[in-house]
């Protein structure tokens, strides 16, 4: 664990990742994200599946979608994460419960954004919504970088009455050491091991 994180331990209790934001995953994720390819979720949506499958915490009550705000969400035409959570909630048998987060603000996107500015964007940023969660809860997105994102839902939810929160994504960016910019390095990022 970083220093960084050891001064502000995220709010999540685990975070696992497929494998580090570069090369044909990297360019999937992209082609789903920023070009609107929505045919690549079902495949990335099965990849994770099985992760989740393997490694799932033992007493999961929901899987939860990192959500989008409503105008990013009309632009993109899709909340890419939520594509990949309802494999992984099938996948488990578990509900994939999409109104259990809000985002709040048209705030920009986390995409090249260093460290505290990350923290900053997303700072207040997500709420309870109107279906609460209890349990442990699985957070499915498609890139870590930071933590930052998940680290602000996961907050929102154990607030809203969740136990503990796990974190579930396609991808890694591993940062430099003293950079703060979210750039991928070469980094085994699924370790063996349980969510719990």
């Amino acid at each position: 664990m970083c220093a960084a994180c050891k001064a502000n331990p995220p709010a999540f209790h685990s975070a696992r990742s497929l494998a580090a934001y570069e090369g044909p995953l990297r360019e999937a994720i992209c082609a789903l994200k920023y070009r609107r390819r929505r045919g690549a979720a079902v495949p990335l949506g099965r990849l994770l599946a099985g992760q989740a499958w393997a490694n799932a915490p033992p007493s999961l009550s929901a899987v939860i979608p990192v959500p989008l705000h409503p105008i990013r969400l009309a632009e993109r035409g899709f909340n890419q994460a939520e594509l990949l959570a309802r494999p992984v909630a099938e996948a488990l048998g578990v509900p994939c419960v999409t109104a259990a987060l809000r985002r709040l603000g048209s705030r920009g996107a986390q995409a090249g954004l260093r460290a505290t500015a990350r923290r900053q964007n997303v700072q207040d940023a997500f709420v309870p919504g109107p279906a609460a969660v209890r349990g442990i809860v699985l957070l499915v997105d498609d890139v870590l970088s930071t933590g930052s994102t998940a680290g602000a839902c996961a907050e929102a939810l154990l607030a809203a009455g969740a136990e503990r929160v796990a974190v579930l994504t396609l991808a890694r960016a591993i940062l430099r050491h003293g950079s703060g910019a979210s750039q991928p390095q070469p980094a085994e990022t699924a370790r063996p091991g349980s969510w719990s």
